[in-house]
């Protein structure tokens, strides 16, 4: 799985690869370490990160906006309308 890390943002390229629910925490758990470890400011949960990975899985499998779901953005400094929303399509 390829990730890539910035100051705004972590990347989770080919996310909806992740077929279960253990990946998908075990990608956040990764997320959430390496982010400390490069020093990159870390503002959300690590639900938080399930909960977006989790939703953009759901609208790619639904066959909803393929070309925007089938990678998972993680901006750090997530709205928290979005977040909202995220953590409801997730469920």
């Amino acid at each position: 799985m390829k990730i890539t890390y910035s100051e705004k943002e972590t990347k989770v390229y080919d996310s909806y690869l992740l077929g279960s629910d253990y990946l998908i925490r075990k990608v956040a758990e990764e997320i959430a370490t390496t982010r400390i470890i490069k020093g990159l400011p870390q503002k959300r949960t690590e639900k938080s990160y399930i909960n977006e990975i989790k939703a953009h899985n759901r609208l790619y499998n639904l066959g909803l906006f393929r070309n925007h779901t089938k990678d998972t953005d993680l901006e750090e400094d997530i709205k928290k309308w979005k977040e909202r929303i995220f953590r409801i399509i997730s469920i």
